[in-house]
C-alpha cells in the first residue's frame, strides 16, 4: 500500500505542489487545487496522504479556520523532499522506474516463480522469459526512464562520495568508472578532484556523446568504450557503482578479475595505490 500510494503522489506531483506553495504548511484544499485532481477526489486525497504521513514523507497539522471544522495542512519531511522532481540529490526518477507496472510485475510472479519456473529471475517469469535488459531495448520509454534513473542515482551517490568519503581518493591519480553510463558519476568526481584523471567506461553505444552531454568542459575526463567482461582500462582505482548486483557469481568473478588486472600495474604501484571501490545498495544492518 505504501509503495503504490507513493507512486500515486509522485505521479500527481504532490511533493512539488507542497514545496512551491507560498502557504506553509499547505491546506488540503489548496493542495488539491494545485494538482490535476478531479473535483470529486478531494476527500480521497486526504486518505491517500494519511499512510504516507504515517510513513514519514509528510507532517500534518489540523488548523481551525473561522470557526469551521479543522482542515489538515501538510509539510514535507526530509524524506518527502527526496521526492521532488529535479532536486540536486533527488531519486525522483527511480521511484517512477521501480514502481512502474512493468517492473512491479515481478512481485506478482514471485510465488509462481518459486513453484514452477526455471527462469533465472522473477522478472523473466513475468515477461515470457525475456530479461529486463531485453525488455528495455524494446521499450524506448522504459529505456529512457532507466538511464534517467541511473543519472539521478549517480548525482545522489556522487554528492555523498565526494563530500563524505574523500579519503577514498587519497593517493589516486587515475580512476575508471566501470559501467559509468552517461558519465554523471565520473564528471562529478573529476570536477571535485581536478588532478584526478577520470575515465567513463561502458559499452560504446552507451558512452557515445558523454563529453557533449555534460563533460565537455572537464579536462580530466576521458571516455572509453568496451566490455567490462573482457578488459578494463588500467588505472590506480576502479569504481563499481551498482554493477555487481546485476550479475551472477560467475559474471561477478569475470568483472572482478578484469578489475584486478586493471589496477595491478607493477608490483610496487599495486602496493601503494591499486584499489577497487565498490558502491552497493544494502539494507540497514544492525552491527550490534
Amino acid at each position: 500500500m505504501i509503495s503504490m500510494a507513493l507512486k500515486c503522489i509522485v505521479d500527481l506531483g504532490v511533493p512539488d505542489a507542497i514545496s512551491k506553495s507560498p502557504e506553509q504548511p499547505v491546506s488540503l484544499s489548496n493542495l488539491a487545487a494545485a494538482i490535476p485532481l478531479h473535483p470529486s477526489k478531494n476527500d480521497a486525497l486526504r486518505r491517500l496522504m494519511r499512510p504516507l504521513t504515517h510513513a514519514g514523507f509528510f507532517t500534518t497539522t489540523a488548523v481551525l479556520a473561522g470557526g469551521e471544522e479543522a482542515e489538515d495542512h501538510y509539510s514535507l519531511t526530509t524524506a518527502g523532499k527526496l521526492l521532488l522532481r529535479g532536486g540536486p540529490q533527488s531519486p525522483f526518477i527511480e521511484y517512477k522506474l521501480f514502481l512502474d507496472a512493468t517492473t512491479m510485475t515481478l512481485w506478482g510472479m514471485l510465488s509462481a516463480w518459486y513453484l514452477y519456473s526455471a527462469d533465472a529471475v522473477p522478472f523473466e517469469a513475468g515477461h515470457d522469459g525475456a530479461s529486463f535488459w531485453e525488455c528495455m531495448e524494446k521499450d524506448p520509454a522504459q529505456k529512457k526512464a532507466f538511464y534517467e534513473t541511473m543519472v539521478g542515482d549517480s548525482k545522489l551517490v556522487a554528492g555523498v562520495l565526494v563530500s563524505e568519503c574523500r579519503e577514498v581518493f587519497d593517493g589516486v591519480e587515475s580512476l575508471v568508472d566501470v559501467g559509468g553510463g552517461t558519465g554523471t558519476m565520473a564528471v562529478a568526481i573529476a570536477r571535485a578532484f581536478p588532478k584526478l584523471n577520470c575515465t567513463v567506461f561502458d559499452l560504446p553505444h552507451v558512452v557515445a556523446g558523454v563529453k557533449e552531454k555534460g563533460g565537455g568542459d572537464v579536462e580530466n575526463l576521458h571516455v572509453v568504450g568496451g566490455s567490462m567482461f573482457e578488459k578494463i582500462p588500467p588505472a590506480d582505482a576502479v569504481l563499481l557503482k551498482w554493477i555487481l548486483h546485476d550479475w551472477d557469481d560467475e559474471g561477478c568473478l569475470k568483472i572482478l578479475k578484469c578489475c584486478r588486472e586493471a589496477v595491478a600495474g607493477d608490483e610496487e604501484k599495486k602496493k601503494k595505490k591499486g584499489k577497487v571501490i565498490i558502491v552497493v545498495l544494502t539494507p540497514k544492518i544492525n552491527l550490534t
